[in-house]
């Protein structure tokens, strides 16, 4: 079935709605992700430093360039209509990278007691969390990178909007009510990490 091409006027307008939407979610999303940061002021002192530390390490993976990547293979497979093709890369990414997770996340295991002593992390909890944190780090690109490329934008942005949302509560209620502030705050991540994947 073909499908009427577009006008110029409402590809235009098609292009601004999905543009202001991301650019919407974009900052919605990073409001609420930056909101977590004000938890320290009900922290105790240093425990913050810890939950920088432990996010510093998510923020420095290099995933981004996965998102790139299966974004372009997706509308590539989409237009050509080889989708069976874009699922065995998909899988072949995600077992490639768990693969790679699971050895590094192994190697973190067995020296935690010197890691631990080196950051002067008090509670191990924060860093067990952090290895989930790390997997889905880079899982979250590669799954961001298929619904751009499906120019699936909506969901692309609620995504954001929710892993932010949900990071802050988890944090919030963790810190302020059940006083466990950093495995709380890592948990926080964790948890719009794990809704962002959902979605």
């Amino acid at each position: 079935v073909e499908t009427a091409p577009l006008t110029a006027a409402a590809h235009r307008a098609s292009f601004f709605r999905q543009s202001g939407w991301l650019m919407f979610a974009t900052v919605v999303g990073g409001v609420f992700m930056l909101a977590v940061h004000l938890l320290a002021h009900a922290m105790p002192k240093g425990d913050y430093g810890q939950f920088v530390a432990f996010l510093s390490v998510a923020m420095f993976i290099p995933a981004m360039p996965l998102q790139m990547v299966l974004a372009q293979q997706t509308a590539r497979a989409l237009a050509l209509h080889r989708k069976h093709e874009l699922s065995g890369l998909i899988r072949a990414t995600w077992l490639a990278t768990f693969l790679v997770w699971l050895v590094a996340a192994a190697v973190v295991l067995l020296f935690q007691g010197p890691i631990m002593a080196q950051w002067k992390i008090s509670n191990p909890a924060g860093l067990w969390l952090m290895l989930p944190v790390v997997l889905f780090t880079v899982w979250m690109p590669m799954f961001a990178g298929v619904l751009q490329g499906q120019q699936n934008f909506l969901w692309l942005g609620w995504s954001g909007i929710l892993q932010g949302v949900v990071r802050l509560g988890i944090a919030a209620v963790a810190v302020l009510v059940l006083h466990y502030a950093v495995p709380g705050m890592v948990l926080g991540v964790l948890g719009g990490l794990t809704v962002g994947l959902a979605i």
